[in-house]
């Protein structure tokens, strides 16, 4: 499905004279979209999974266990699960270490949100999915599993509409509009005129304290927890 999607996106690009040629693609965590980037943008590309789905997924995980209010009312709880995702601005090799550290001072009951983040992004489950036995020879039936989207179909488009159950009307309007902007995007990247991001101070300040303690980490000392 994905290549499928990205097939004429990169067709078109070629039309119109851009060559599409990214260093590094962010995603979200999902295996089918980073297979299809590496096997229609080339292996060279780098996917990079996005910190905000990763902090989401956290969200919703700590929702269905049950522990909103928990997480709410108790700052060491807060504060361990912000360290759990914080764990993506390490390098890859010292994830697992640094898990292992957590998981020594894990609040009461964050045994299954620990277990969770843990089997989806950092060691995996290693489950082996048994078939059944073929007893005369012939090959095995193929198992056919469905998984469930992670959002209703009526949702998909939120974020681009700004309301659910849209109208066909309203979602053809926006989809010129939103056709239109990238347009004009492009005829902007084509004059060497990109447009500029508008971002909050806040969020300005935030991501370059986060750089700066990302390209400073092989000169401090390293702490599950401050002191």
């Amino acid at each position: 499905m994905y290549e499928e999607l990205l097939i004429p996106v990169i067709n078109r690009c070629n039309t119109l004279g851009f060559q599409l040629d990214p260093t590094t693609v962010i995603t979200d965590y999902e295996k089918a979209s980073i297979n299809a980037i590496s096997s229609t943008l080339g292996p060279h590309v780098r996917c990079q999974g996005c910190f905000y789905h990763l902090t989401q997924s956290t969200w919703r995980k700590i929702q269905s266990l049950g522990l909103v209010t928990t997480y709410r009312s108790d700052e060491d709880v807060k504060l361990f699960c912000g360290m759990l995702d914080g764990l993506a601005f390490l390098p890859v090799d010292d994830v697992a270490a640094s898990l292992d550290q957590l998981k020594e001072n894990i609040p009461e009951g964050l045994d299954d949100l620990v277990a969770y983040f843990e089997a989806t992004y950092v060691n995996g489950t290693y489950r082996k999915v048994q078939r059944p036995p073929c007893l005369d020879g012939r090959i095995p039936p193929i198992q056919m599993r469905r998984i469930p989207p992670l959002f209703p179909a009526e949702l998909r488009n939120v974020h681009l509409l700004g309301i659910s159950h849209p109208t066909i009307w309203r979602a053809l309007e926006h989809l010129c509009l939103d056709h239109s902007n990238v347009k004009t995007a492009l005829l902007q990247y084509s004059r060497g005129q990109p447009p500029k991001k508008r971002v909050r101070k806040a969020t300005k300040d935030l991501q370059e304290r986060l750089y700066n303690l990302c390209a400073s980490y092989d000169d401090n000392h390293v702490y599950v927890r401050a002191p």
